[in-house]
């Protein structure tokens, strides 16, 4: 694997710095439970750490598994992803519509980071009908680094650094949106998402 890495150079294919509103990809070799083939969402990027969402790693369960104000058709048809492995006992949503869900942090134009408090509201939003599945996104739990952590597993390759409008990341509802990301991103890029996860395995 680290032949593979060294003949592709993947520390010369970050060409974006890492900053608040931008995605990491994981690099294909990366073997975690949360983080193999991910793709997620940096929500905030300070001094003293980071916060993300990882966007594409679905669950079977339903938001009703999780809180009794989320009951009915219209609630099940919100997938859950699982945000990472810190707080995994509680939800996070980001959605595109600050104009119905107050309180609000911007993430970047389009996206919004919500507010816990305000999940009795959200809950009635979604039982009429008011917020569509392309609005609203769920998770459960988070991705979080201390300070420094971030850059170092940038240094050792773990992550590629990639921007994605706020109309795909919201309207994404599959899995490959990892090897999807990877293909628009350059032709190495694309070669790259072909690879397997564990090339001793073929």
């Amino acid at each position: 694997m680290e032949a593979i890495k060294q003949l592709f150079n993947f520390n010369e294919l970050n060409s974006l710095s890492v900053e608040k509103g931008r995605i990491l990809i994981s690099d294909p070799f990366l073997n975690d439970n949360y983080f193999s083939n991910s793709v997620i969402l940096l929500c905030e990027l300070n001094e003293k750490g980071a916060f993300g969402l990882v966007l594409n790693h679905y669950i079977d369960e339903t938001l009703s598994d999780f809180m009794n104000d989320f009951q009915g058709a219209r609630a099940e048809k919100f997938k859950i992803s699982l945000g990472g492995p810190v707080d995994t006992d509680s939800i996070y949503y980001i959605h595109n519509r600050p104009d119905l869900i107050e309180g609000s942090i911007r993430i970047i134009d389009d996206i919004y980071l919500g507010n816990g408090k305000k999940f009795g509201d959200l809950s009635l939003l979604i039982k009429e009908g008011k917020i569509k599945t392309n609005e609203l996104k769920f998770f459960l739990g988070y991705s979080g680094w201390t300070a420094g952590q971030l850059q170092e597993e940038l240094n050792r390759n773990s992550w590629f650094v990639g921007n994605l409008s706020a109309k795909t990341i919201m309207n994404y509802q599959q899995e490959d949106i990892w090897k999807k990301t990877l293909e628009q991103m350059s032709e190495k890029h694309r070669v790259i998402s072909n690879f397997p996860q564990n090339p001793l395995l073929n």
